[in-house]
């Protein structure tokens, strides 16, 4: 769980963002997250996050009552091979929003862009631009509304609680300089590269440390 919305916020309160990671995952599925026996909510595809993570992941805002335990439990998911498209058959095509709030519903799963997300793209037109930059504004003074949670989640770059103008500079930034936003530190290797530079000066240390105790030890015999 890396936020959760906050009273009065653009995020409900009662509905908090999730990674999760299928590490026996290699290829791309669309995922669904069984809410009851006959209700379930699908999961984002982010091919930013997985490229990060080196394995299938997704995102998704639940409801805070869904337990930790329920979404370790892989009995709780249920995995779509994304189809090739038939011309010739009549096919039911759904939006993933509307699947989220229905008990039963036909899908179509030969478009499996409906359940991706790309980070900062708020309008889905799969591309970051000056527009997206300027739907958050629009957001932000009530002239437009939120329309569901795929976009909450790709506008939520700074990864708190909350939308407001640090989403719109890091968007920013990201469309002029490409810089990475703050949600992809969750996959972050510094921490890691720190930790084992520390181990290793550790090390280091306790080796000098040895060597300097054994040079006193030969020092007091040779007296």
């Amino acid at each position: 769980t890396i936020y959760s919305g906050e009273k009065d916020g653009l995020i409900p309160e009662n509905k908090k963002c999730v990674i999760i990671q299928f590490e026996k995952k290699e290829k791309e599925q669309i995922v669904g997250f069984k809410v009851s026996e006959k209700k379930q909510q699908y999961l984002y595809y982010s091919k930013e996050l997985s490229k990060k993570s080196r394995c299938a992941t997704y995102i998704a805002l639940f409801d805070t009552s869904v337990e930790k335990e329920a979404l370790l439990n892989m009995d709780n998911y249920e995995f779509h091979e994304i189809q090739k498209e038939d011309n010739n058959t009549d096919q039911v095509i759904t939006d993933v929003t509307d699947s989220q709030n229905k008990d039963q519903q036909q899908e179509d799963y030969t478009h499996p862009e409906k359940y991706e997300i790309t980070f900062g793209d708020v309008n889905n037109d799969k591309v970051v631009n000056a527009q997206d930059i300027l739907d958050v504004q629009s957001i932000l003074s009530g002239k437009l509304d939120l329309t569901d949670e795929r976009q909450i989640i790709a506008i939520n770059v700074s990864m708190d609680s909350k939308i407001d103008n640090g989403d719109i500079n890091q968007i920013m930034d990201n469309f002029v300089a490409k810089k990475d936003y703050t949600i992809f530190e969750v996959f972050s290797d510094k921490k890691d590269d720190k930790d084992s530079n520390n181990k290793s000066s550790d090390k280091e240390n306790t080796s000098n440390k040895s060597s300097k105790d054994s040079q006193k030890e030969d020092i007091k015999q040779n007296d």
